[in-house]
């Protein structure tokens, strides 16, 4: 019978050991380490965003892990990894070799870059890049056309690559505390997106295209510099949500009163002084004929 090198399963456990990491989190013996589909490592903040279900394994918040091991890409039955909160910012090329891996999320590891090599995870659904100096999403992430999910916080890119679009599964995109000038074009054509999240960027306008999309259920532009609400917004009748709030808008269109599946519209902190009678107008007159009780805050 040939033998079968586990030294890195050796290795493995010994950098568990080191980091205090349990062994509900990574398993000691071998049967259990081998079939593990779920993987948390680090302190995650409970205030970022996330796809991670509380329900799942807790979260390991023992506190930063020292490096991130080679050997875990070995773990061939991986479905999910979590990486969060580690003191040396080397994410080894070994990872993409997890290729059962449908959720990744990368955060606070300071100087992380993804390789080319993330076009090796085909079944990949849900990517979370948060809290690190990433400038660059290389062109092979927006091959992986099983992604429904894609979360990016406070990471330093500010450029999309046109190739956003070929992301047709896309159904949730969340970008928040990225210094981005505009829109990235490519959302206009995520033909199945529902949820677009844009917070503290400094974007100015709303790509108006964006409202054509049919299955938009959740708008949420809050802390940025939006100066202006295209009028196309009247397009966009399946919106259930929309959040304007602390941008730099002085009115709004009146076809945003054919939003009659509204149920939230959040106008706070604008600047709507010199027209605010006129943008209560419009809001009574939306309540009044809305499918919904309609919530508004200003």
């Amino acid at each position: 019978m040939q033998n079968v090198d586990n030294t890195w399963m050796t290795k493995l456990w010994e950098w568990a050991d080191e980091n205090d990491i349990p062994n509900y989190v990574l398993p000691r013996g071998k049967e259990f380490l081998l079939s593990l589909t779920k993987l948390t490592l680090g302190n995650q903040s409970t205030s970022q965003t996330s796809f991670t279900s509380s329900e799942n394994n807790s979260f390991y918040k023992k506190g930063n892990i020292t490096c991130i091991p080679k050997e875990l890409g070995n773990l061939i039955n991986l479905e999910t990894l979590i990486i969060h909160s580690c003191a040396n910012g080397d994410l080894p090329k070994e990872i993409f070799n997890l290729t059962n891996l449908t959720e990744l999320h990368i955060g606070a590891i300071p100087n992380v870059e993804i390789p080319t090599a993330v076009g090796n995870l085909k079944k990949l659904k849900k990517f979370q890049l948060t809290d690190n100096n990433c400038a660059h999403l290389p062109i092979q992430l927006f091959d992986l056309i099983n992604l429904t999910h894609l979360i990016l916080c406070n990471v330093n890119i500010s450029v999309f690559p046109k190739e956003l679009s070929n992301l047709h599964n896309l159904i949730k995109v969340v970008i928040s505390d990225i210094p981005l000038d505009t829109m990235p074009e490519g959302i206009a054509y995520l033909k199945n997106i529902e949820d677009i999240y844009f917070s503290n960027t400094n974007i100015t306008e709303i790509d108006k295209n964006i409202f054509s999309l049919k299955n938009l259920d959740e708008l949420f532009f809050s802390n940025n510099k939006i100066k202006a609400i295209p009028e196309e917004i009247g397009q966009a009748k399946t919106i259930r949500f929309l959040s304007l709030q602390n941008n730099h808008l002085s009115n709004l269109p009146v076809e945003i009163n054919q939003l009659n599946k509204l149920e939230l519209l959040d106008l706070s902190e604008n600047n709507f002084k010199d027209e605010l009678s006129t943008v209560k107008t419009l809001i009574e007159a939306m309540q009044n004929f809305s499918n919904f009780d309609l919530t508004v805050r200003f």
